[in-house]
């Protein structure tokens, strides 16, 4: 028995022409915002001038995508990382004798590893390698 599986999921709807619910909310805040500011304000120069911002940021939560995000969504989390509490930790760096270049720590290859593990490394390593199974 097949189904029909349904595909483009994450696409919304569209209600308005080419617009979303989402998108035909804000074009008409932009336009509730320009009438607002139209209407109580007698000079229109100066209303054009006071909604044109407003206007710019609804049209551009309707319509800016940045890498596949909205708009809102690009604000909400720039004001989560400016707000939040961003911890950097600095630690001194241990300096070699005679050079300016700082070091973290001088390694070598035998000390990463410990002297017994170093056995039971090499044990698995070759059962790996040799495929040995334990009947």
């Amino acid at each position: 028995m097949q189904f029909r599986v349904p595909q483009f999921i994450d696409i919304e709807d569209k209600i308005l022409g080419p617009l979303t619910w989402r998108q035909t909310a804000y074009v008409l805040g932009a336009v509730g915002v320009a009438y607002i500011f139209f209407r109580f304000i007698d000079s229109k120069l100066l209303a054009l001038i006071l909604s044109a911002p407003f206007v710019a940021i609804f049209l551009a939560f309707a319509f800016v995508k940045i890498n596949n995000r909205t708009f809102v969504e690009i604000l909400e989390n720039a004001f989560r990382y400016y707000t939040g509490i961003n911890l950097y930790t600095w630690r001194q760096l241990k300096k070699e004798e005679g050079n300016d270049l700082p070091i973290v720590q001088k390694s070598n290859q035998n000390n990463l590893i410990p002297k017994e593990n170093k056995k039971s490394l090499k044990d698995i390593a070759l059962g790996l390698d040799t495929k040995v199974e334990n009947r």
